[in-house]
């Protein structure tokens, strides 16, 4: 990205265009429309998730547990997520279509989501993996059971050193949309993909562990296997 005071940052592209593209800056390509519509599907069809759920253990089981709560959080997370995701159109631009002060824009905006990411990843997978607890656990301190700790502060401590990563990524933090100041910062980009890499792990190990659970059961072949296809949905 282009940085220096030779520039002005409020009319050069932030970056290069790649061979054969021109740089667009009064009307530039985007796709927010697309990312207007995943919003509104992915909030839809989660909200409405968890306002039957929340119906059916508060009103109808009257019996809320700590897996409710964190579900009920990470969903008002997932909204100031979408909000922010859907208040810059600058985040759905290439970058040689926007000048260095839209993409320094852009970079605060990036920083605010990897900051909420947590808050909205963290009590999603405590509520799938406490539910999982109360099926397979019993009266028993058995390795699914164990395994199950381990997840769950594993993921925390994961997810809290995620968000300190984006809340402390520059130094000033102020540097963070302003590269001339004095100070440090280090990889977004590396944070990302760290990230991305131990979440595949993460989820991986979630899908697989009621399998485990399952076979410690005792109940029938077919119930087992009709259980197993409920969890396996969780493959969409």
């Amino acid at each position: 990205m282009v940085t220096s005071a030779d520039y002005d940052p409020n009319t050069t592209p932030a970056m290069e265009p790649p061979n054969g593209q021109l740089p667009d800056l009064d009307n530039p390509e985007t796709m927010h429309g697309w990312l207007i519509a995943t919003a509104a599907i992915c909030l839809t069809v989660s909200l409405l998730s968890i306002l039957l759920r929340t119906f059916v253990k508060a009103v109808l089981m009257r019996k809320v547990e700590i897996e409710d709560y964190a579900l009920v959080f990470s969903g008002l997370a997932f909204i100031a997520f979408a909000g922010v995701a859907l208040g810059s159109t600058n985040l759905t631009h290439h970058l040689w279509d926007l000048t260095i002060a839209q993409a320094l824009h852009v970079l605060g905006f990036e920083n605010i989501l990897g900051i909420l990411y947590g808050f909205v990843m963290f009590p999603a997978k405590l509520c799938v993996l406490l539910q999982m607890q109360r099926i397979f656990r019993g009266s028993k301190r058995d390795s699914v059971f164990w395994s199950i700790q381990v997840l769950i502060w594993l993921n925390l401590l994961f997810y809290l050193a995620v968000t300190a990563a984006f809340i402390g990524v520059c130094s000033p933090r102020a540097k963070l949309t302003n590269p001339l100041l004095p100070g440090k910062c280090i990889s977004i980009n590396a944070s990302i993909l760290v990230t991305s890499a131990v979440n595949i792990v993460s989820d991986v190990t979630i899908l697989v562990l009621p399998v485990f659970g399952l076979y410690k059961l005792k109940m029938a072949v077919k119930r087992k296997l009709i259980i197993s296809a409920a969890f396996s949905s969780g493959v969409l």
